[in-house]
């Protein structure tokens, strides 16, 4: 049986560290509450990474796992697949797909969903919306 995704959570970037261990760089929180802002609509981001975690299945396994990210429009913007994600029985499973680099297609609700061999394991959404003009002026000076 394939385990259950139940979270994600939203960064700029990841680093491998010893023991197992990631570094988490540019957290932005755990969807579905993330608001990202941006100087530029009309630039991709550098990089965008989505990591989500399993619960724990009842039994060891592999399967192919896939992201597919709607536009606020509803046309699919990305489609990613990691073929083979292995999990152990018991075990909460963690895999990430960094984007580089992220388009953009406008402010508004951006949709997530991951699916396990096909079939929609977890969906939620995260924004993008432009910054204040004073703190992007602020930035970019």
């Amino acid at each position: 049986m394939s385990p259950r995704l139940v979270a994600c959570l939203l960064c700029e970037g990841l680093r491998p560290e010893a023991v197992g261990k990631t570094t988490i760089l540019g957290f932005f929180g755990v969807l579905p509450q993330v608001t990202i802002q941006v100087v530029r609509l009309d630039q991709p981001l550098p990089q965008l990474s989505f990591v989500v975690q399993s619960d724990e299945p009842e039994a060891a396994g592999e399967a192919n796992l896939r992201i597919v990210i709607y536009s606020p429009d509803g046309t699919e913007l990305i489609s990613l697949e990691y073929p083979k994600v292995q999990w152990r029985h018991g075990k909460k499973m963690l895999v990430a797909f960094n984007i580089v680099p992220f388009p953009i297609s406008g402010a508004g609700r951006y949709t997530v969903h991951f699916e396990i061999d096909g079939v929609r394991s977890y969906e939620s959404a995260f924004s993008i919306e432009a910054m204040p003009a004073e703190l992007a002026s602020a930035l970019t000076s």
